[in-house]
């Protein structure tokens, strides 16, 4: 399992975050929290889902939650929890 894990949970591997954002109406916001958090350096994986408000990120140890804040406010939007999964 260990092998095969390598090979294709390569990309999700790293800690994965829930992030609860307020302010997305529209799928153009959805793109907008989609890029900001793409943005910033060891974020592997997003998902942004505008009828929860919530954004599920996979990211490499580094990455901070005030980063991933950061980059959600500068992009116009509010984080208003993150909790690890």
């Amino acid at each position: 399992m260990g092998f095969l894990s390598g090979l294709f949970g390569s990309k999700a591997e790293g800690t994965k975050k829930h992030i609860c954002i307020t302010g997305m109406t529209c799928e153009n916001c959805v793109k907008h929290v989609e890029t900001a958090l793409k943005g910033v350096e060891g974020v592997k994986q997003v998902r942004v889902n505008l009828s929860s408000g919530q954004a599920q990120v996979v990211v490499a140890a580094q990455v901070t939650n005030e980063a991933l804040t950061q980059a959600v406010s500068e992009a116009g939007y509010t984080v208003t929890r993150i909790s690890d999964d």
